[in-house]
């Protein structure tokens, strides 16, 4: 069904250093309270605001976590002309169903931490590194806790960890 609007929304698998735990966030309102979820919120394209900026202010915002994005492109690079830039590929893209009127087109990154602390917690949210162990037992949608799992155990291909 056709929505009134569609968001832009941006999503961090953000990696720590060490590259084995993801920083997650525990939400506290609905849709999903009390489930684990990584980092993110909507863009501000009307403010001038790319997509990579805003995924990055998100994380920062909600977590107190400088990250970088990690691009996955992995086939041969487009020659561009000089008035378009290529951003970092995204894992994958999603269209979410938030409500009868708007969905959320919602572009997933994995990233990498460029510091790991202290951690904020923006309201009474958790926020927390999360090891595979964690991701298998905390409460999460399958989609987040599959992707969670397969970058954790390396079956996304990534650049090396620097």
């Amino acid at each position: 069904m056709k929505k009134e609007r569609y968001e832009i929304v941006a999503e961090g698998f953000v990696l720590n250093k060490k590259g084995d735990r993801l920083l997650f966030m525990q939400r506290t309102k609905p849709p999903m309270v009390g489930f684990w979820l990584p980092p993110g919120g909507h863009v501000s394209l009307s403010k001038g605001e790319t997509i990579l900026d805003g995924l990055l202010r998100e994380v920062k915002d909600e977590t107190n976590i400088v990250a970088e994005v990690i691009d996955l492109e992995t086939t041969m690079p487009v020659t561009l002309d000089e008035r378009t830039e290529r951003i970092p590929t995204p894992h994958h893209i999603q269209i979410e169903d938030i409500d009868k009127k708007h969905d959320h087109i919602d572009l997933i990154f994995i990233c990498r931490a460029v510091n790991e602390g202290p951690l904020r917690s923006e309201g009474k949210k958790g926020v927390s590194w999360l090891s595979y162990e964690d991701v298998v037992r905390l409460p999460m949608p399958e989609n987040i806790r599959d992707l969670a799992e397969r970058i954790l155990s390396g079956l996304v291909p990534l650049l090396p960890l620097q």
